[in-house]
């Protein structure tokens, strides 16, 4: 009887590393299928991520536009900016400062030459433009202070290049 019973114990320890010799391989197989599987995947998944950051930043605009009077500008390529109302896009964002004023822009054309006294407000026009001309080229819709009846009443040329030099 004992002879049989240590039979039995090795025929069992036999039978149960056979087992875990074929788990073993199942599970290198399994693994090597589900990278494969991930592999083949990823360009549809970095696809499909890409198209997830388009929309996210499509609705993050929309909302940006919803929040802060953005509008959508008419888009030519004469040079010209119009823009009434416009208000600096951190000063819309800013909800605590109360009795911003708005601007008009009014650029009728590639050049603009702007003086006046110190303090006259030049810097921030000029940065006011710089900012409507930047916002067209990422899409990103122009901050009023209120939207215009007129389509015509916000228009922002695109420009290739923005060049800007402040100070003496």
């Amino acid at each position: 009887k004992g002879n049989k019973n240590a039979d039995n114990d090795m025929n069992n320890h036999r039978q149960l590393a056979t087992l875990r010799e074929e788990i073993s391989i199942l599970e290198k197989q399994t693994t090597n299928k589900l990278i494969a599987s991930m592999i083949d995947a990823a360009p549809h998944v970095e696809r499909a991520l890409n198209v997830l950051a388009r929309l996210d930043i499509i609705f993050a605009r929309a909302l940006f536009a919803l929040d802060y009077n953005g509008v959508i500008p008419e888009v030519g390529d004469e040079s010209n900016i119009i823009v009434k109302n416009f208000v600096h896009p951190v000063l819309a964002l800013d909800k605590s400062i109360s009795g911003v004023v708005p601007i008009d822009l009014m650029l009728p054309g590639p050049v603009i030459v702007i003086s006046g006294p110190n303090a006259g407000g030049k810097t921030l026009a000029l940065k006011s433009f710089g900012l409507a001309a930047c916002f067209v080229k990422l899409g990103i819709p122009i901050t009023v202070n209120q939207i215009p009846s007129k389509e015509s009443e916000v228009r922002v040329d695109f420009f290739e290049n923005i060049f800007v030099q402040i100070g003496d």
